[in-house]
């Protein structure tokens, strides 16, 4: 005979009269460990979540790419108010004198800047990084004719340039 039935005869009947219940405790057991086994690795994760988060080198590279996360070009559509001048449309956007000195004095060459009128639109592409810079402007001088004065990156300078525009058709900057 075998050494288990001499045993335990009673525990194998029991277990065959309540194979069910056997089963159901085996699966309840694989469950409990398996939860505690998914719990586990979770908190290992979470501490190690934490861990990156209070990393110092990756907070400052976080918080530097959420800084520039501000567009650097903008481009501006100003609507002319009554009693404006092109100073101080220029200041209200907060551009350095020097780079309004510079702008005026190309304008005025060929344009009075004195006869802005009410409703005029103004376009102008700034650089925010480091000071102000206008990197464009479109200044309408009448329905048919804009003067552009676009930055040329490398000389730091501005070209300068008459736009036409037929009436018939529509043309957008």
């Amino acid at each position: 005979m075998k050494l288990s039935k001499l045993k335990f005869p009673k525990v194998s009947t029991l277990v065959k009269k309540n194979l069910e219940l056997v089963y159901l405790i085996c699966t309840a057991l694989i469950v409990i460990i398996s939860v505690q086994v998914f719990n586990f690795i979770k908190d290992q994760k979470r501490s190690h979540f934490f861990e990156i988060l209070n990393n110092i080198y990756f907070e400052k590279t976080l918080s530097s790419v959420i800084n520039n996360l501000e567009p650097r070009y903008v481009n501006i559509e100003h609507k002319v108010l009554y009693g404006e001048s092109f100073s101080s449309i220029l200041e209200n956007y907060e551009i350095p004198k020097r780079e309004i000195n510079i702008t005026k004095k190309l304008l005025s060459k060929k344009e009075n800047l004195n006869k802005l009128q009410e409703n005029q639109i103004i376009k102008l592409t700034l650089d925010l990084r480091n000071s102000k810079k206008i990197l464009k402007i479109v200044y309408p001088v009448s329905k048919i004719k804009k003067i552009q004065l676009s930055r040329n990156l490398t000389k730091d300078n501005f070209e300068y340039k008459e736009i036409i525009t037929n009436l018939n058709k529509k043309n957008y900057l």
